[in-house]
């Protein structure tokens, strides 16, 4: 669920004035998670919504978009539907970060994303359920990935680079 929300990023959409709001709640366990406090599902906090709406609604000039990270955001968008459809109102784009984990939520609100941002873990799918301990992880990007080239959503898939320690000496 909605936990916290960061005010103002110009680095969560690379070229936007976001407001970030941040979801509790991931099935996957990778080890390098740069937010691993957000991986245990927690309830919503009280009153985060309307903040984020009045927050919004005094800063609307000065922002240009809404990023949707975590945890794994995707879990939760019919969740948050409406709050995402005020920002949109507010002429906000809005950018989903995901690791691809619930292609069936992205496709039922495909209407109210602009972008999304698509976190790899691996090139294999052995390699990737492992780092993700979670077997099927590997189906469901590229069922992910289906759905943004069906619906035409323009995408971007980060994948991460990691050295072995005798790569670093």
């Amino acid at each position: 669920m909605l936990v916290k929300f960061l005010p103002l990023s110009f680095v969560d959409w690379p070229g936007h004035n976001s407001v970030t709001l941040f979801f509790a709640g991931c099935s996957y366990r990778c080890p390098f998670c740069h937010n691993k406090e957000l991986q245990r599902f927690a309830p919503e906090v009280p009153g985060v919504v309307e903040d984020i709406e009045a927050h919004i609604e005094r800063h609307s000039a000065l922002l240009d978009a809404m990023v949707l990270t975590g945890g794994e955001p995707s879990i939760f968008l019919s969740d948050y539907r409406e709050l995402i459809e005020y920002a949109r109102s507010f002429g906000l784009s809005i950018c989903l970060h995901t690791a691809g984990y619930n292609a069936m939520e992205i496709e039922r609100n495909h209407d109210i994303l602009d972008y999304v941002i698509v976190d790899g873990k691996a090139e294999t799918e052995e390699e990737h359920e492992r780092i993700t301990g979670f077997p099927g992880s590997w189906h469901r990007l590229h069922s992910t990935i289906r759905v943004l080239e069906n619906y035409q959503i323009p995408f971007e898939i980060h994948r991460l680079e990691r050295k072995e320690a005798d790569d670093e000496n």
